[in-house]
């Protein structure tokens, strides 16, 4: 749309001139930083922002102007559309299935009944300090039944399986904890860097040092995860990788701005990290835990779920609620963990399909009287 000039009367002598300019929509950018290079040589095609599956409104509204969605309590019958709608469930973890160290009440009989309903169940979470293993090995103790890890999309494990769908080889510079570093280590023809993940953590050089410290520019791809041992040192080396080759990957696995700690509180998550590393390279990771495509799309194609069947649970609207109404599939906050009802559609925040108090509203009472 181009807005047109105009002469506007002004105090002093002179009349203020508005020029005329150009309105560009946000979709006509990309923000992934992904080289198109890789996909031409391999043949991969890499969806994008722009490019994925048809997305439901963000916004909408009834007759009365409200807000849309269905607000679903525990006695509500409605819940049972839930349950008819969705062939497959999305977890998220923390905020719905626990918080902090506390377990939300009847979280797992929840899930036990979904999958004695023969409703596929998956678990999603944006945090990439643990591996799948140590995931099934904290909902086995929870009292979850037995796992397959290829239901668990944390997100060191996604990363890695997007390495692999992309196909790089070669040395990768790692920014993130053990989690992030086993699950890559796991990926044929990748090798990691740092080698000594602990002495790079103990860094503290200058900006002068870190201007003369030997770069390997045969890493070509920088990941970056939440690192709780970030420093000026993996920071500069990063920096250096990305702004000393244009064509170097620059992999994240989420922007999550804050991290859960239970009890209300929250202290800096990934993004807090990642932000400081786009902003000294002005290059935008591309994003592969939610709410990017690539879960989903694994999903849908791994185990042959139509988009419109699978429905994701969630407790923040910034990551989960957006992750599905972006990948079009079905949308359903709880109220257990980041975000509240009150939050809806307010700044531009998205709007769900549906709402829960907790997601014990879809255990069925008659299931439950037989645990």
């Amino acid at each position: 749309m181009r807005v047109p000039l105009r002469l506007l009367p002004a105090s002093g002598h002179f009349p203020l001139l508005l020029l005329s300019f150009q309105l560009i929509p946000t979709s006509a950018f990309s923000l992934h930083a992904l080289p198109s290079r890789l996909s031409r040589e391999r043949g991969t095609h890499l969806r994008t922002a722009t490019e994925t599956a048809p997305v439901v409104p963000v916004m909408g509204s009834t007759e009365e102007g409200k807000l849309a969605y269905s607000y679903i309590e525990e006695h509500d019958v409605a819940k049972q559309s839930i349950l008819d709608k969705y062939e497959g469930f999305v977890f998220d973890m923390d905020g719905v299935l626990w918080e902090g160290a506390t377990l939300i009440p009847k979280a797992r009989e929840t899930v036990e009944y979904l999958m004695h309903a023969g409703k596929k169940v998956f678990f999603v979470t944006n945090n990439s300090s643990a591996t799948r293993k140590q995931y099934i090995a904290k909902l086995k103790k929870l009292g979850y039944p037995e796992l397959k890890p290829e239901v668990i999309y944390c997100a060191a494990a996604a990363v890695a399986k997007y390495m692999e769908h992309i196909g790089y080889k070669g040395k990768v510079f790692v920014l993130g904890g053990e989690g992030l570093r086993e699950e890559l280590s796991a990926v044929d023809g990748l090798e990691i860097l740092p080698k000594d993940y602990w002495e790079a953590s103990k860094q503290f050089p200058t900006p002068l040092e870190m201007a003369n410290e030997e770069i390997d520019f045969d890493a070509k791809c920088v990941v970056m995860g939440f690192d709780q041992y970030f420093n000026y040192w993996k920071l500069g080396y990063a920096t250096r990788l990305l702004t000393g080759n244009p064509d170097c990957l620059f992999i994240i696995s989420n922007k999550d701005k804050l991290f859960p700690c239970g009890g209300g509180k929250r202290l800096p998550g990934t993004g807090a990290f990642i932000e400081a590393l786009e902003m000294a390279t002005s290059r935008r990771g591309h994003i592969v835990a939610k709410p990017g495509p690539f879960i989903i799309d694994d999903i849908c194609e791994s185990f042959s779920i139509p988009r419109e069947s699978l429905c994701m649970i969630g407790d923040n609207l910034h990551t989960d609620i957006d992750f599905a109404i972006s990948n079009g599939i079905g949308a359903c906050m709880v109220e257990t963990g980041v975000s509240q009802r009150d939050q809806i559609g307010r700044d531009r925040n998205p709007v769900p399909h549906f709402v829960l108090p907790t997601v014990a509203v879809l255990l069925a009472p008659s299931f439950e009287s037989r645990l």
